[in-house]
């Protein structure tokens, strides 16, 4: 079985983001370059996309969490999408 660190550096590839490893989670930035507001004010400081995986157990098996900025016009696909997976 692969170690998480392999996994990770793997997952950082295939989605072109950046990692950080620290006490045995692997954390993922995406970036995505859009103007975001929030409550009426410009914000920079909202992550695109973060996902975050635990170390593997002895079957393989790992925790995933997601956190995503997604744009009013994406909402009805994206959740049309994650419906199907």
């Amino acid at each position: 079985m692969q170690d998480l660190l392999s996994i990770c550096n793997q997952f950082v590839q295939i989605v072109n983001g950046k990692a950080n490893m620290k006490n045995g989670l692997c954390s993922v930035e995406l970036e995505r370059n859009f103007p975001l507001t929030i409550q009426n004010h410009q914000s920079r400081s909202a992550l695109p996309a973060g996902i975050t995986f635990e170390s593997l157990d002895y079957e393989g098996i790992t925790l995933n969490f997601s956190e995503v900025v997604i744009l009013r016009e994406e909402l009805s696909s994206f959740i049309m999408s994650t419906r199907k997976k």
